[in-house]
């Protein structure tokens, strides 16, 4: 059985599986049940934000953050506001805390918990480094303006989109079964300006004790995933750098109920028209005046490796 079938099967059983024990849609009626969190402001410090070098990573592996062994959850507050089970605004889907050190609270992540409720951890997984090995989801983060990988008060972190360059057959693949450190990735232009500035870029990100953080933001760039295009909404991102490597990342954001409906809908056959009912079912974010939830929340885990930066096209 190859990795299409396996993966199909697998989000056929797990929406058969929503459908059976969660209602849909979300209730009306006041807001409650949460408090607001409002962002930190952006850092300020001894930092320069001009000249320094620039690194460019290309993520190597890509999961779901799914619930520790004492029901934490990797993620990040992408909404600002912390929420319980009776808080209208996001549906009645509650907040969880992130495991230690940080220890955050208000995390929104209703994908990871989920994947994890159905044990399709590794099935997530398999989707994601098939389309990593044969290029069709290459995410690079580039950071500049870096005067240290240990600290600096004031880094840019952009995200853009990368292809194979032409004539390249299969990537090499590291002894961890990962992308090897050090391949040329052609740049996407339109994930560019007219100037060539990144479009999709944080200018207040900060390095603390190696730990590049890019604080609370929103970004919605535009990847193709399966053949549709797909918005993601990137609110945080912390990953430590190490050398040819970037480790132990975790990415908060959402992604919007129709996108991933168009996505994973197609494979499902017959059961293509529960899709979408089902997603919103766990939807958190993007409340409209009926009480639905639009985007499903996601605290995502990554590792990625140095990359060269070839032509743009």
């Amino acid at each position: 059985m190859n990795r299409r079938s396996l993966v199909s099967i697998s989000l056929g059983a797990l929406l058969c599986s929503i459908l059976a024990v969660a209602g849909c849609g979300g209730g009306g009626g006041s807001d409650g049940g949460g408090t607001d969190n409002p962002s930190q402001p952006p850092p300020s410090g001894g930092g320069s934000c001009s000249g320094g070098d620039t690194l460019l990573y290309v993520v190597s592996s890509l999961g779901a953050g799914v619930p520790t062994g004492d029901g934490r959850v990797p993620g990040f507050d992408v909404d600002q506001r912390v929420s319980a089970a009776s808080d209208t605004q996001t549906c009645n889907q509650p907040d969880f805390v992130s495991p230690p050190p940080e220890s955050r609270a208000g995390v929104d992540n209703q994908l990871g918990p989920l994947v994890a409720s159905f044990n399709f951890q590794d099935e997530v997984e398999t989707l994601f480094d098939a389309a990593i090995e044969d290029g069709s989801l290459l995410l690079l983060v580039e950071v500049s303006h870096v005067q240290s990988v240990g600290d600096d008060d004031c880094v840019t972190v952009s995200f853009l989109n990368g292809f194979f360059p032409p004539g390249i057959g299969d990537p090499i693949i590291g002894a961890d079964g990962q992308l090897a450190p050090g391949q040329l990735i052609d740049i996407d232009e339109s994930f560019l300006d007219a100037s060539g500035t990144p479009l999709y870029r944080v200018t207040n990100a900060r390095i603390t004790a190696g730990v590049l953080d890019t604080g609370h933001t929103s970004i919605t760039p535009t990847y193709t995933v399966g053949g549709t295009a797909a918005p993601i909404t990137f609110n945080q991102l912390a990953v430590r750098l190490d050398g040819d490597h970037a480790r132990d990342g975790v990415i908060g954001g959402s992604f919007e109920v129709e996108t991933v409906a168009a996505i994973i809908g197609p494979e499902l056959g017959s059961l293509e028209p529960f899709v979408l009912q089902a997603l919103r079912s766990k939807g958190d974010l993007e409340r409209d005046a009926g009480g639905t939830c639009h985007s499903l929340s996601a605290g995502l885990m990554f590792s990625a490796v140095s990359a060269v930066a070839g032509e743009v096209r």
